[in-house]
Protein backbone atom coordinates (compact mmCIF):
# COMPACT_ATOMS: atom_id res chain seq x y z
CA UNK A 1 0.00 0.00 0.00
CA UNK A 2 2.74 2.66 0.86
CA UNK A 3 4.63 1.61 -2.13
CA UNK A 4 1.59 2.49 -4.58
CA UNK A 5 1.38 5.83 -2.57
CA UNK A 6 5.15 6.88 -2.90
CA UNK A 7 4.90 5.44 -7.19
CA UNK A 8 7.13 2.68 -6.25
CA UNK A 9 6.41 -0.73 -7.81
CA UNK A 10 2.92 -1.56 -8.71
CA UNK A 11 -0.21 -1.29 -7.16
CA UNK A 12 -1.94 -5.18 -7.15
CA UNK A 13 -5.22 -4.93 -9.69
CA UNK A 14 -8.02 -7.18 -7.81
CA UNK A 15 -11.34 -7.56 -9.62
CA UNK A 16 -13.00 -7.18 -6.54
CA UNK A 17 -13.63 -4.53 -3.78
CA UNK A 18 -14.92 -6.08 0.00
CA UNK A 19 -15.91 -4.08 2.81
CA UNK A 20 -16.86 -4.51 6.12
CA UNK A 21 -18.72 -1.67 8.60
CA UNK A 22 -19.40 -2.61 12.19
CA UNK A 23 -21.14 0.51 13.26
CA UNK A 24 -25.28 0.41 12.69
CA UNK A 25 -25.56 -3.19 12.88
CA UNK A 26 -22.98 -3.99 10.78
CA UNK A 27 -22.48 -4.01 7.36
CA UNK A 28 -20.86 -6.08 4.71
CA UNK A 29 -20.43 -5.66 0.72
CA UNK A 30 -18.86 -7.02 -2.19
CA UNK A 31 -18.41 -5.48 -5.60
CA UNK A 32 -17.26 -7.16 -8.66
CA UNK A 33 -17.53 -6.08 -11.70
CA UNK A 34 -20.52 -4.23 -12.68
CA UNK A 35 -22.47 -6.12 -9.63
CA UNK A 36 -22.73 -4.94 -5.83
CA UNK A 37 -24.22 -7.42 -3.63
CA UNK A 38 -24.90 -5.17 0.38
CA UNK A 39 -26.11 -6.72 3.36
CA UNK A 40 -26.70 -4.29 6.11
CA UNK A 41 -28.06 -4.24 8.44
CA UNK A 42 -27.65 -7.86 10.06
CA UNK A 43 -30.25 -10.04 9.38
CA UNK A 44 -31.83 -8.35 7.04
CA UNK A 45 -32.20 -9.59 3.47
CA UNK A 46 -29.14 -9.05 1.40
CA UNK A 47 -29.82 -6.58 -1.75
CA UNK A 48 -28.09 -7.01 -5.52
CA UNK A 49 -27.47 -3.76 -7.74
CA UNK A 50 -25.69 -3.75 -11.08
CA UNK A 51 -23.83 -0.27 -10.90
CA UNK A 52 -23.99 -0.26 -14.59
CA UNK A 53 -27.24 0.42 -15.16
CA UNK A 54 -27.93 1.48 -11.58
CA UNK A 55 -24.94 3.52 -9.90
CA UNK A 56 -27.28 5.56 -7.29
CA UNK A 57 -28.51 1.94 -6.35
CA UNK A 58 -31.61 2.50 -6.55
CA UNK A 59 -33.29 -0.53 -7.73
CA UNK A 60 -32.58 -3.51 -5.90
CA UNK A 61 -32.25 -6.91 -8.55
CA UNK A 62 -32.35 -10.15 -6.07
CA UNK A 63 -35.76 -11.20 -6.50
CA UNK A 64 -35.88 -10.67 -10.37
CA UNK A 65 -35.92 -14.14 -12.54
CA UNK A 66 -32.31 -15.07 -13.49
CA UNK A 67 -30.39 -13.04 -10.19
CA UNK A 68 -30.17 -16.65 -8.09
CA UNK A 69 -26.94 -18.12 -9.70
CA UNK A 70 -25.65 -14.41 -9.68
CA UNK A 71 -26.56 -13.62 -5.69
CA UNK A 72 -25.23 -17.33 -4.72
CA UNK A 73 -21.73 -16.95 -6.17
CA UNK A 74 -21.63 -13.49 -5.36
CA UNK A 75 -22.37 -14.39 -1.61
CA UNK A 76 -19.98 -17.53 -1.27
CA UNK A 77 -17.24 -15.10 -2.80
CA UNK A 78 -18.09 -12.86 0.35
CA UNK A 79 -17.94 -15.68 2.53
CA UNK A 80 -14.09 -16.55 1.27
CA UNK A 81 -13.07 -12.97 1.67
CA UNK A 82 -14.67 -13.11 5.03
CA UNK A 83 -12.07 -15.62 6.12
CA UNK A 84 -9.39 -14.41 3.98
CA UNK A 85 -9.48 -10.84 6.08
CA UNK A 86 -10.33 -12.47 9.39
CA UNK A 87 -13.92 -11.27 8.88
CA UNK A 88 -15.90 -13.11 12.17
CA UNK A 89 -18.95 -12.18 11.40
CA UNK A 90 -21.16 -15.09 10.61
CA UNK A 91 -23.06 -14.63 7.67
CA UNK A 92 -23.54 -18.42 7.10
CA UNK A 93 -25.74 -18.29 10.08
CA UNK A 94 -27.60 -15.47 8.73
CA UNK A 95 -28.26 -16.52 5.52
CA UNK A 96 -28.07 -20.38 5.47
CA UNK A 97 -29.62 -20.58 2.40
CA UNK A 98 -27.35 -18.58 0.25
CA UNK A 99 -24.66 -20.33 2.14
CA UNK A 100 -25.74 -23.59 1.47
CA UNK A 101 -22.82 -25.51 -0.65
CA UNK A 102 -20.49 -22.46 -0.51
Amino acid sequence: FVSAIRQKGQQVHHDFLFWAFYERGGARALRQEEWKIVQQPYHTAPRLYNLQDDPREMKDIIKEKGSGKLVKALFARLLKLQVETGDTLDLRKAYPKLAAGS
